[in-house]
């Protein structure tokens, strides 16, 4: 059990690792590459947590954010952020930042990091998350940052994956084109998912609506079980692709009526356009099921 790690340090490597125990940070760990001071600033840190057998608990704010550009003369870019990996049985986690670093003057935004989550495979894994944010950083002149991936894989046929919010925006740039949405996937290998709530994969603004950057895609697959909607409503922002894809279900319910997993509460809005229509480049949602059961359905409240 850790107090709060560090403070912020350059382009470090922190590894925390157990063979059956459990690792906690109580306050969580501050990792970034902002510093005080002039000409200070750096890129974020690699944080890696392995628990294999038990369960990894950040209680505050992992924050491995790159710096901002501090640049006395001239301006420049912004720093990338670093990178978190965390595999275990169980994880819970309240806030996991990897955003990248705003430029000054003149200079791209920093990219965000990549956020990597494996749950082993044993039964009973969890993941319960609070918001996970990988966005790009601000291009002053020049190009925004570009999202970080987030990639979420749950190996064992029972367990839940409980997050709030994800976000991977694209980095906004007054001057130039806006960054990229980051991509994020979630995968059961086994079982059944239930969805996050709400999914936020913009392309940053630009000077004008198309220098505006790509949405990321978003991606949803139980190989061989259920996707679940009932447990909580979805709200998606961005402009890039939806791909959903379940081995048997897809359930969408607006009331209790569903039993298909039991739980049931609130609907489901899935938007791939909001905030970022153009008439170019359009959002695409595409829904694939009863790949490993001939007998799988699409549940629906509409004619």
């Amino acid at each position: 059990i850790l107090p709060k790690v560090f403070g912020s340090f350059p382009k470090s490597t922190v590894r925390f690792e157990s063979e059956s125990g459990n690792i906690t940070l109580s306050q969580g760990a501050v990792l970034t590459g902002q510093f005080s001071g002039n000409n200070n600033n750096t890129d974020g840190s690699r944080f890696v947590a392995k628990a294999l057998g038990g369960t990894v608990a950040v209680n505050g704010v992992l924050d491995v954010s790159g710096g901002d550009n501090d640049t006395t003369a001239g301006g420049g870019s912004g720093y990338n952020s670093g990178t978190i990996d965390i595999t275990a049985k169980n994880v819970v986690l309240n806030t996991l930042q990897a955003l990248g670093g705003d430029a000054d003057t003149v200079g791209n935004g920093g990219n965000g990091g990549d956020v990597t989550i494996t749950l082993t495979d044993s039964a009973g894994n969890n993941l319960n998350a609070n918001s996970i944010i990988t966005d790009g950083g601000k291009g002053e002149g020049l190009v925004g940052g570009i999202g970080g991936k987030v990639i979420i894989t749950r190996e064992s046929a029972l367990g839940d994956i409980l997050i709030g919010t994800i976000s991977s925006r694209g980095g906004d740039s007054a001057d130039n084109f806006g960054g990229n949405g980051g991509n994020i996937t979630i995968k059961a290998l086994q079982g059944d998912l239930d969805t996050p709530t709400s999914f936020f994969t913009n392309g940053g603004k630009g000077s004008a609506d198309a220098f505006a950057g790509s949405g990321g895609q978003v991606k949803l697959e139980a190989t061989v079980g259920n996707i679940s909607f009932q447990n909580q409503s979805l709200t998606l922002t961005g402009d890039g692709s939806i791909i959903i894809s379940a081995g048997k279900s897809l359930i969408f319910a607006t009331n209790p009526d569903f039993t298909t997993p039991s739980k049931s509460s609130g609907g489901v809005v899935i938007t791939s356009n909001q905030d970022a229509l153009r008439t170019d480049r359009r959002g695409v949602i595409s829904l694939e099921y009863g790949k490993a059961n001939t007998g799988g359905d699409l549940y629906r409240d509409w004619e």
